[in-house]
């Protein structure tokens, strides 16, 4: 099959695809044009350093063994044929390139697909090899996507496509950064060392696009307004301080709370949901975050009020982490992975007060966590427990001038 550009389109690989033979029968065409790859109905996008089409003019890399001053050969349905990697609708590439070599063996012969020999004199052979180095997006999302369902299948089902173009769009990705990403039995996929180092940035890429994707949109739309993420039940009488004050300044926006679970403000911050955050160190991660210190306050213990420590003025961390009927509960770490230990997995406080009501579960938290205590529970000082210190952290890439504010009255407050 030969591409051919949408009118109107120079350099869009669009729905416009004609088989071979119709394209050359048609009236002044020539028989020397060139079929140089196979168009598969998956619907699937064009590879990296594929077929390109750009300003009319069908273009190709470099391939080994041609004579880059031969005449083209004439195209021959049927034969010239050979699969590809998959071209979607509206997929394009900016370089005036390329389509690299790919042969089918027969039983009889071996063919090979045909090349435009001419490589045009205005393109640097150089750019063209880095770019063919250089990682997609799509690959990035396909990695992602394996790496965290283990399962080609269920990364198949979720990116909404076929497994085989998934597994070929692995394949390429570890040749073209030359690297082993994924190891694969026929039993189970794993994670290499360095499959494990791309999984971690890689979020953080697709987090970004996400958030730049959301932010230009919300740009566009005039949207006047802030979103606060904080934990629910946290700070929330710094929290309600602050909007007093920031509503008092002139000019100042709606702002939105977003109460949210332990460890989630970063995530919300990265991806564009949240403009701004409380957060709490050394709870949650600032990584990769501006931040603002607002408060330090020291860490209690939270008791069933019938309990024989709940009594003394005062304890140390040693005495509730031994306490044998009431193990402390455990909240998820940055990475979303709860610390091994006999007590409960929680994610916020209504979970965590009631397991310790019941007489399941004991926990150490910021004082001002029990502002509101309910009247069944204790708080007891831990007088060795680190600090806690309450940061207002945003976006460093944020130009917002009504964040600007609020930022400069959280600080000053």
């Amino acid at each position: 099959m030969l591409l051919r550009p949408a009118s109107g389109h120079a350099g869009v690989v669009d729905q416009h695809v004609e088989p071979a033979d119709a394209f050359l029968e048609q009236p002044g065409r020539s028989r020397h044009a060139c079929v140089v790859g196979h168009v598969e109905r998956d619907g699937e996008r064009l590879d990296a350093g594929r077929v390109q089409l750009r300003d009319g003019i069908l273009a190709a890399l470099l391939v080994s063994g041609a004579d880059s001053d031969g005449v083209p050969e004439p195209a021959q349905s049927g034969r010239d044929l050979v699969a590809d990697p998959l071209v979607g609708p509206g997929h394009q590439h900016c370089l005036r390139f390329a389509h690299a070599s790919s042969v089918r063996a027969t039983g009889r012969d071996t063919n090979t697909t045909s090349v435009v020999h001419r490589y045009p004199d205005d393109i640097d052979r150089g750019v063209v090899e880095r770019y063919l180095r250089h990682m997609e997006t799509r690959e990035l999302r396909c990695f992602v996507a394996v790496a965290e369902e283990l399962y080609f299948g269920r990364a198949a089902e979720r990116l909404g496509i076929a497994q085989p173009p998934l597994s070929r769009t692995i394949s390429q990705l570890e040749r073209r950064l030359g690297v082993t990403l994924l190891t694969r039995t026929s039993r189970k996929v794993a994670l290499t060392d360095v499959g494990s180092v791309l999984l971690s940035e890689g979020r953080g890429v697709l987090a970004a696009l996400a958030a730049a994707e959301r932010r230009t949109r919300q740009a566009a739309t005039s949207q006047v307004g802030l979103v606060l993420a904080a934990k629910a039940g946290t700070a929330d009488e710094l929290l309600a301080k602050l909007l007093d004050a920031y509503a008092a300044e002139p000019g100042a926006v709606p702002v939105e709370i977003l109460l949210c679970e332990a460890q989630q403000q970063r995530g919300l911050l990265l991806d564009g949901q949240a403009d701004v955050a409380l957060m709490h160190l050394p709870f949650d991660s600032p990584a990769g975050l501006d931040t603002q210190d607002l408060r330090t306050e020291r860490q209690v213990a939270v008791l069933p009020r019938a309990h024989p420590l709940a009594a003394q003025g005062h304890a140390r961390s040693a005495d509730a982490a031994v306490l044998a009927d009431l193990p402390l509960a455990r909240w998820p770490g940055p990475d979303g992975v709860y610390p091994d230990g006999p007590g409960a997995e929680i994610r916020n406080l209504t979970q965590l007060f009631q397991l310790i009501a019941l007489g399941r579960a004991t926990a150490i938290v910021p004082e001002s966590t029990c502002a509101d205590l309910r009247r069944d529970l204790a708080a007891v000082p831990v007088v060795d427990a680190p600090t806690v210190t309450t940061v207002i952290a945003w976006p460093p890439t944020s130009r917002s001038q009504a964040l600007a504010a609020l930022i400069r009255v959280a600080s000053s407050s």
